[in-house]
């Protein structure tokens, strides 16, 4: 990738992809690494964005961090969450960045998806943080209202595509194991909610999230 300065070899958004996900496969730093990676990849994008006469492209890296890329990070922090909590930390810090860098219209390939939600769900839960309820909650209101910040009343119409079984069990596991008051049943009312989605569900819809074996344990 240092062969980037050169104009005849220039790294491009598949070549970061390929490094990345070796890394993500390693313990140890390598969620350093992948850090590095991606600010590097931030940085490149930006440039792009900045140079206003496309014959500009053609000496500068197709460099475009998407939430593929972000994804192999949040769950890499998740993978370590539970060996060291500041991996939730950081998982919340890249979600919390890909949001801004979507609804900011920097990069819009950025924007979470339900992966993203399930990931930094499972660092909370992992991580043994005191208020990861709190904060699973809170991220769930999001993805139910499409990553504004959890304003106003639930739109699950809108939240099918970042909402699903995996999301509702992280935050469910997130619950059992965070310790606070009224978590056991914040948790008891989130899984009768699925239950009663599941059975409104006529048309047996697959985008309603349903509770499975791990819902229930």
């Amino acid at each position: 990738l240092q062969q980037g300065e050169n104009k005849a070899i220039r790294p491009n958004t598949t070549s970061f992809a390929h490094v990345m996900s070796k890394l993500s496969k390693l313990d140890g730093e390598s969620t350093e690494k992948m850090e590095e990676l991606l600010s590097k990849m931030e940085k490149m994008h930006e440039v792009r964005r900045a140079r206003s006469s496309p014959g500009d492209y053609k000496t500068i890296a197709h460099v475009t961090p998407n939430v593929i890329l972000y994804n192999m990070l949040l769950k890499a922090y998740a993978k370590r969450s539970r060996y060291d909590s500041k991996n939730a930390l950081n998982a919340e810090k890249l979600f919390n960045r890909m949001n801004k860098l979507s609804q900011t219209g920097i990069n819009t390939e950025a924007t979470p998806d339900r992966y993203s939600y399930a990931a930094v769900l499972n660092a909370y839960s992992q991580s043994g943080l005191k208020d990861v309820g709190k904060k699973s909650l809170q991220i769930l209101r999001m993805a139910f209202t499409g990553g504004n910040g959890g304003a106003g009343k639930h739109n699950r119409s809108n939240a099918k595509p970042l909402v699903d079984t995996v999301v509702y069990n992280a935050v469910l596991s997130a619950l059992a194991r965070s310790g606070e008051r009224r978590s056991a049943q914040q948790a008891d009312e989130l899984l009768r909610q699925m239950e009663d989605d599941a059975d409104a569900d006529e048309e047996g819809l697959d985008t309603v999230p349903r509770p499975d074996i791990s819902s229930y344990t």
